[in-house]
């Protein structure tokens, strides 16, 4: 039977070659996964510091205005202590959504703290970590609303552009109506 020996050839070419064209399509899938990935991740980030920021603004702004209108009746200094302290729940937050969406751990820069609820508010009022954190808390607060804006506006226009070819394609939908039927201008001012 000399004639099973060529067919065996072919089909195990065949496979080989079938294997060779999935790998070579699972290569590009990757390159362009990854890049895409990478900007979805990316995007993620921003768009969601929005959110974040808003609330630590509202409490924030809510703590340190009612503990000033208080602080004469020494009702506010807590409060006061709160807003100044509240960078580093912001801090941990960020840290855990760079670990979140980078995969790489960021370390807390506060030193441990023994003793209680009093010995732990001094240590922290005290650190330069948490006025670092403070301090960036306001400002991601300011700049996470124009990442907002911009990873929206973004999208929205990729979207938009997108879509272009099919609005001229179809002048019926998306509110693209052809000129024949847009009714002729009646207005005249000089009448």
């Amino acid at each position: 039977m000399p004639g099973r020996a060529p067919a065996r050839a072919v089909r195990e070419r065949a496979a080989a070659t079938a294997v060779r064209a999935r790998r070579r399509a699972a290569t590009a899938v990757a390159r362009v996964r990854g890049p895409a990935a990478r900007l979805g991740r990316s995007a993620g980030y921003l768009a969601g510091g929005f959110p974040i920021g808003q609330v630590w603004l509202i409490v924030a702004a809510l703590a340190a205005t009612v503990g000033l209108a208080t602080a004469l009746l020494l009702v506010g200094l807590p409060l006061l202590a709160l807003a100044a302290l509240s960078g580093i729940a912001v801090g941990a937050v960020e840290r855990a959504r760079l670990r979140w969406f980078t995969g790489t751990p960021v370390p807390s820069p506060h030193t441990p703290v023994t003793g209680g609820p009093f010995a732990w508010a001094r240590r922290r009022l005290t650190e330069p970590a948490t006025w670092w954190e403070l301090a960036y808390a306001v400002f991601h607060c300011l700049l996470s609303f124009a990442d907002f804006v911009l990873v929206i506006g973004g999208l929205s226009l990729s979207a938009a552009l997108l879509a272009a070819p099919y609005c001229a394609a179809w002048p019926r939908t998306a509110n693209c109506a052809p000129r024949s039927s847009v009714p002729p201008r009646t207005y005249k001012p000089w009448h």
